[in-house]
């Protein structure tokens, strides 16, 4: 609130509304699955056609559809016209709920790793004579690459590398949630931190089923964060010495 209170009001800093580019997405899908333009009509460009779209639509990449040659249209500017895109948003969801699902369906499956697209990765080493030409070429749709300029050539590591694919930690927490609740030692501490943190994991991911502009690492750090997390918590339990166990005696009492 303090941010927003000083960029608004003290700063008079322009309100770029980021939200616009999942509800563009949307509609992008939508115009597509219905065979009709369903942008609001203040917002399209003389580019706003069914063959343009089919050109420009990407269920990995949201951008093109704002910044590009030919853009179908334009950023909203102010809060009336991000409004009136909301309101369209809304009516055509409402109005077509099976195109929209399944659009949202396959930038989900995208983000948790499945499909041809290469996973996005965290780092990348540009060259530092030309910065701007290994970034274009390294990073497609936005997604960075470990990679690495060496004699004029670049290379990439780990592409397709499971690490970065964010489906291994939401099976990896699946697997925990599903043995805690089976396991007898689930009222243990560390068992209930493993919980708290899977479950956390899985209610992030979930949530970017709805609103995931992109299928980007970036969006699944705390999905990674938490999975790992839960896994520590998780080899403790297991373990965590049963009674009777050598290892629950205490040492005196071993050597007696």
């Amino acid at each position: 609130v303090a941010v927003r209170t000083i960029n608004g009001e003290l700063l008079q800093v322009r309100r770029s509304f980021p939200a616009q580019v999942t509800l563009y997405h949307d509609l992008a899908a939508i115009s597509l699955g219905t065979g009709h333009v369903v942008f609001p009509a203040g917002l399209q460009t003389s580019h706003a056609s069914l063959a343009n779209l089919e050109l420009t639509y990407d269920p990995a990449d949201c951008m093109p559809l704002i910044w590009s040659d030919r853009p179908p249209v334009r950023s909203a500017s102010s809060q009336a016209e991000f409004n009136e895109l909301l309101k369209v948003w809304r009516r055509e969801v409402l109005r077509h709920p099976v195109v929209y699902l399944t659009h949202r369906a396959k930038i989900f499956l995208l983000f948790c790793g499945f499909g041809k697209e290469p996973s996005s990765y965290l780092l990348a080493f540009a060259p530092w004579e030309n910065p701007a030409e290994f970034f274009e070429a390294t990073n497609a749709h936005f997604n960075m690459s470990v990679a690495v300029h060496v004699e004029g050539k670049i290379y990439r590591f780990g592409d397709r590398f499971l690490l970065f694919r964010p489906m291994v930690f939401i099976l990896a927490d699946l697997i925990i949630i599903f043995s805690l609740m089976r396991s007898s030692r689930r009222a243990l501490p560390a068992a209930q931190l493993a919980l708290v943190c899977a479950l956390s994991g899985l209610c992030h991911a979930g949530a970017f089923f709805l609103f995931a502009p992109a299928p980007s690492v970036r969006y699944a750090h705390w999905l990674i964060l938490s999975a790992s997390l839960s896994m520590v918590f998780w080899i403790g339990v297991v373990w965590a010495p049963k009674k009777g166990d050598s290892r629950a005696t205490p040492a005196a009492a071993r050597l007696q």
